[in-house]
């Protein structure tokens, strides 16, 4: 079967049938990429407003693709545009954040878990290579905050992928989109730092072992460990965390002006028979 250079269909081996030419990244799908990488990694604060004449030069591309990547994370609930156009980073409460982690526990736990079923041996020690950078690169010094943040989430998302689920991959990074500012925001965090009590070995430990419970156990106390390390250090939470509305308190109306307290309504009652 001969094809055209342009048709959107190429021919399998052997001569089978014809397969669906893989789509070539555009510009647009480059600059989205760097943008959700810059939001994962904590780039941005919670609550930052971006402008995107900014981000344009940053990225050295016209503002069109950039307001194009905008909208695509503005439907994924990573970025909030404003009626006057005002795009920000979403500030979550700390219902939110709980919740989120909840989530992240259950969806992100299991992905391990199926690491452990279907990660092949040559991924397996890619794995393992990234997490003794990571242990490398959280115990130097001078302690590099960016290099460790971006170990950190390709040493997660090599794990994600190794269970062989890309729909599961891509709700992951979903969730990451909105946790990254809060979690990773360039302020000191300890959650990858000298002081992280990192538990990455006991994960790649059962993926070597093939076993998947004790890999879910291995991320779900690690996702805590960092959710707990933002919500129990109220400094850490007063910045990145929008505190919760605080229902105001119940007040008693004093009695209207003569009606004794206790006394039956007049207003508008039948009069009662003598």
């Amino acid at each position: 079967m001969s094809l055209d250079k342009n048709s959107p269909f190429v021919p399998a081996p052997a001569g089978g049938p014809a397969v669906a030419r893989p789509r070539e990244a555009t510009m647009g799908d480059r600059i989205d990429a760097i943008i959700r990488g810059l939001l994962v990694d904590g780039e941005f604060a919670p609550g930052e407003k971006l402008s995107l004449r900014r981000l344009s030069d940053m990225l050295g591309v016209s503002i069109m693709p950039v307001r194009g990547a905008i909208a695509r994370l503005q439907s994924d609930g990573a970025l909030e545009v404003s009626p006057s156009k005002a795009v920000r980073v979403p500030l979550m409460s700390i219902k939110e954040f709980r919740q989120i982690t909840l989530i992240r526990a259950e969806i992100e736990g299991f992905a391990a878990e199926k690491a452990a079923d279907n990660c092949i041996k040559a991924n397996l020690y890619e794995i393992a290579e990234m997490e003794a950078r990571m242990q490398i690169l959280c115990h130097s010094w001078p302690f590099r905050t960016a290099a460790a943040v971006q170990a950190n989430r390709e040493l997660h998302f090599a794990i994600y992928r190794a269970a062989g689920l890309q729909p599961l991959v891509d709700i992951i990074e979903r969730l990451w989109l909105r946790i990254g500012p809060v979690l990773f925001h360039r302020d000191g965090h300890p959650s990858v730092g000298p002081e992280a009590k990192l538990n990455y070995r006991d994960v790649v430990k059962a993926l070597f072992e093939r076993n998947g419970s004790a890999a879910r156990a291995a991320i779900v106390e690690e996702i805590r460990r960092t959710a707990d390390l933002v919500t129990e250090v109220p400094e850490l939470a007063a910045g990145r965390l929008r505190p919760e509305p605080t229902a105001p308190e119940a007040t008693v109306q004093p009695p209207r002006a003569g009606r004794e307290a206790g006394s039956p309504a007049t207003s508008g009652a039948a009069p009662t028979a003598p």
